[in-house]
């Protein structure tokens, strides 16, 4: 993480910290307090998918957060989520990296994401690490505003001998 800041498992507690950051960076297309809520159930989730949830805190106060589901070899990041005060300070990449390290750890093969098309900063993020544009879905967000689905290919556990390096 980065200097100065502390991540840790997200709990039931942060909840109203994520409900002003989803509304603070999402407006009209926010989660509600009881979406937020269901992602916070950690590890095993419903049917065939596990959650993994974090928080970036600064002076004990949550300045970020992602949400991940894993499940066969998917993974989909659903949120990844800074402050504004706190951007350019690499947490969105440290968040995601905490992500996408989850779902190493549950053997998926590739990671996918949705992001607003217009918004540079974070498909420049996911795409410096190493995500790709699949295609682009017009007027997704209540918004009008179009959601780019990008992919990353996650490395395949090494093989060595007759067991499985981590």
């Amino acid at each position: 993480m980065s200097q100065g800041y502390q991540s840790r498992a997200a709990s039931e507690d942060d909840l109203p910290a994520l409900c002003e950051l989803e509304a603070v960076i999402f407006g009209r297309d926010a989660w509600s307090q009881q979406s937020l809520m269901s992602e916070l159930a950690p590890g095993e989730g419903d049917g065939d998918y596990a959650r993994y949830s974090v928080v970036s805190c600064s002076a004990g106060h949550v300045v970020g957060y992602a949400f991940a589901r894993t499940g066969g070899e998917d993974a989909e990041i659903l949120r990844v989520v800074v402050a504004p005060a706190h951007r350019r300070k690499g947490l969105a990449t440290a968040l995601l990296t905490a992500a996408l390290a989850a779902a190493r750890r549950q053997r998926c093969v590739r990671a996918l994401l949705e992001v607003d098309a217009d918004d540079a900063a974070a498909v420049g993020c996911y795409s410096a690490l190493g995500f790709t544009p699949l295609h682009r879905r017009v007027g997704y967000y209540a918004s009008g505003g179009d959601a780019l689905v990008m992919a990353l290919v996650l490395t395949p556990p090494v093989h060595v001998g007759g067991g499985e390096a981590r």
